[in-house]
């Protein structure tokens, strides 16, 4: 295992933060990856933006049509549409 991660950078405190602290748009897919082993995954679409600032709530319709107001943290993954 050492010898697999030997030559990998890993990412500063910074660069995690950024990812963390990343954008999301109306259009934009989310997926809220399970805390704890066998929770599955959530994915949904950004219908609206709430807020300004550094920690604005998202609004998500959900793929089974539930909708939502997400806060996102380090269990969530922004894909920005295209």
């Amino acid at each position: 295992m050492r010898q697999a991660l030997a030559g990998r950078r890993l990412p500063s405190y910074r660069e995690r933060q950024e990812v963390i602290t990343m954008r999301a748009t109306v259009g934009d897919r989310v997926t809220i990856h399970g805390r704890s082993v066998g929770m599955p995954e959530r994915s949904g679409e950004v219908i609206e933006v709430r807020g300004e600032g550094d920690e604005p709530l998202l609004v998500v319709r959900y793929d089974d049509g539930h909708e939502a107001i997400l806060s996102p943290g380090s269990d969530c993954e922004v894909r920005h549409a295209s």
